[in-house]
């Protein structure tokens, strides 16, 4: 993506620059073919990683191959030719998403590949000539250099933003226009709705545990203190960035050296002096302790929603009880479980 293409420019912008090198133009030019063909490859292999997982029901149940907006998307993709609104989604489309839902789905390869080719239009020349600028040495146009870099970068996150916000309205007008045929249950995804019933009762078991009445003591202290951390963490990572004198991070650019001194907007050889001392740190271990405890408090919370279905299908009394699916015998547990 964007780094790769910017990193593309920095390295061979600079290196083409060298005494008895190609000269600017053709390193921008090599930064350019570079990133291209690293985009094709990259395309075709995530694209094979989203067949081989689309195989699997569980996949398809994430990705959503059974709801209305997934099928809008295919329904565009599948078009013949260079249709604007497919070639959006192809160009504008996050990478590994877009690329990975066309396995998926089983899109022509050739055709998503000739519809991915104006990235190099709309992103690749540009982060690559922003990268290659970055690096030029001819002080007397600097100034015109700068602008050119400012323009160029202008102009490619608006015709991005104008691609997003235009496959985003199209896949909106195909659910408007074709929402009651693409809702329609098909053969070939009966496998997920199927999983997607089995599932019904662990779902609305684990809505019901998570209930913030039910929530016991060391619950709600997890999540309290969990979100506190993270806000914290968040807080302290703004601050830092907002402000010139940092006291988290240190400024470092994407042609900084690591081995040059503070002064000269390096690490003093040690990538570890990007945290400073002891703020950086600080905030660093609230961002990971808050994210932990999420992480144990979602695995709590899905272990009492499994011990319960578990009790409430062993107990007939239970079921007489309570109306609530916690206290159901269900017969499709039993299928849940094989999907874990």
């Amino acid at each position: 993506g964007s780094a790769v293409y910017l990193f593309a420019g920095v390295v061979l912008g600079a290196q083409s620059q060298l005494t008895g090198s190609v000269g600017f133009p053709l390193g921008v030019a090599a930064g350019v073919l570079v990133s291209s063909v690293c985009k094709m490859i990259a395309c075709i292999l995530q694209y094979s990683m989203g067949y081989g997982m689309g195989k699997f029901v569980k996949v398809q149940q994430f990705v959503g191959v059974d709801k209305v907006p997934t099928r809008a998307m295919e329904q565009i993709l599948n078009q013949r030719g260079l249709k604007i609104d497919k070639v959006a989604i192809l160009v504008a489309g996050p990478d590994w998403p877009t690329s990975v839902l066309c396995g998926i789905l089983r899109l022509n390869v050739p055709a998503m590949l000739l519809g991915t080719l104006p990235v190099i239009l709309v992103s690749i020349i540009p982060q690559v000539l922003v990268g290659a600028l970055l690096t030029y040495q001819d002080e007397s146009s600097s100034g015109i250099m700068s602008i050119i870099s400012s323009s160029v970068t202008l102009a490619a996150a608006v015709v991005q933003a104008l691609a997003m916000f235009f496959f985003t309205y199209r896949i909106m007008k195909v659910v408007d226009e074709d929402g009651e045929k693409l809702a329609m249950e098909r053969e070939e995804h009966r496998a997920v709705a199927e999983l997607t019933r089995k599932e019904q009762d662990y779902v609305q078991a684990l809505k019901e545990v998570s209930d913030w009445k039910r929530l016991s003591c060391a619950q709600k202290t997890t999540v309290l203190l969990s979100s506190f951390c993270i806000l914290v963490a968040s807080f302290i990572f703004m601050a830092d960035y907002s402000v010139t004198d940092k006291f988290c991070f240190r400024s470092f650019n994407i042609t900084s050296k690591i081995g040059a001194s503070y002064l000269e907007g390096g690490l003093a050889g040690n990538a570890l002096n990007l945290v400073i001392v002891p703020m950086g740190w600080v905030a660093l271990g609230l961002a990971v302790t808050g994210t932990t405890l999420h992480v144990v408090i979602n695995k709590w919370l899905a272990c009492n929603a499994r011990s319960n279905l578990v009790s409430g299908a062993s107990k007939t009394d239970v079921q007489a009880m309570s109306p609530s699916t916690i206290g159901k015998s269900t017969s499709s547990y039993s299928a849940f479980k094989d999907t874990e």
